[in-house]
């Protein structure tokens, strides 16, 4: 693995290079006619295999999940910088992805695969210990993803999009079901709604309505969890089409309907996300 270190940047919308694998010699046909179908409908709380077909768990070198990402093309994957650049990670990296799949405990989907991360890519202004803001990356593969009916990009959304307060949104995940509980094996939706920013700015100081959405359930009991962080917030318009507005950035605790969760907004990141598609 050759590596830079996080100071390489690449750019005008600043991407910073966390770690390369060295050159990569595939391109990206980005097929966007096909995004953001899928071809199940489901319900209830557990998904199905194949219903989330854009759904990625982002792996250490070791194979164990602790991230959650979205594909947005034949070989990149949205997530949050987080899940990228972090003192944790120091020692378990290249990273590795998984699509296709729905149970991370089982080899039975046909369409699963698993990829290592040949370059991984952050915000340049992301910096822990701050965590949150500009936290979104990209990790990129060296060949295409072609998995099937059950591996598909989802779509990107325009700079310009507008969710409105009360708008119904998805996450899915492989995350914990409790708080400070054990990551699942099954992946697991659930349908949250935009609130307004100063549910957000109320208990967050590090909350940016111009960057970050708020999203929740009003009642509590919903809500993305550890081992979510990266994962995609999703929105359906009238043609059926699913889109990655958000990735889960933070939160605290898990379901408490006073603190909902932070999501690093698409829309506004939309440059530097572009950017690495064409780029990368």
């Amino acid at each position: 693995m050759t590596t830079s270190g996080p100071e390489v940047i690449l750019g005008e919308p600043g991407l910073r290079q966390v770690y390369s694998l060295g050159p990569i010699n595939a391109s990206t046909e980005l097929r966007l006619d096909t995004c953001g179908s899928r071809g199940r409908i489901i319900g209830g709380l557990l998904s199905t295999t194949g219903a989330w077909p854009w759904a990625v768990a982002v792996k250490d070198k070791y194979g164990s999940h602790y991230c959650g990402g979205v594909l947005i093309s034949s070989r990149h994957i949205l997530t949050a910088a987080h899940c990228i650049e972090h003192p944790d990670l120091a020692d378990r990296l290249p990273l590795k992805v998984t699509v296709g799949d729905y149970d991370l405990s089982t080899n039975e989907e046909s369409d699963s695969r698993t990829e290592w991360v040949h370059e991984a890519f952050t915000h340049n202004q992301y910096n822990y210990p701050t965590l949150h803001n500009n936290d979104i990356g990209v990790l990129v593969v060296q060949d295409e993803i072609d998995g099937g009916s059950d591996v598909t990009p989802v779509c990107l959304p325009s700079a310009q999009l507008d969710l409105p307060v009360g708008t119904e949104l998805f996450i899915v995940g492989w995350g914990a079901t409790v708080y400070k509980g054990p990551v699942v094996n099954e992946l697991r939706q659930v349908k949250l709604t935009v609130l307004d920013d100063s549910r957000c700015s109320d208990v967050y100081n590090e909350f940016k309505a111009d960057r970050m959405y708020c999203v929740g359930d009003l009642v509590g009991g919903k809500d993305a969890c550890q081992g979510d962080s990266g994962g995609p917030l999703l929105y359906r318009d009238h043609d059926g089409k699913w889109y990655v507005v958000g990735v889960v950035s933070f939160g605290s605790q898990c379901g408490v309907a006073e603190y909902p969760g932070v999501y690093s907004s698409v829309p506004f990141h939309l440059g530097l996300i572009n950017w690495a598609l064409q780029n990368s």
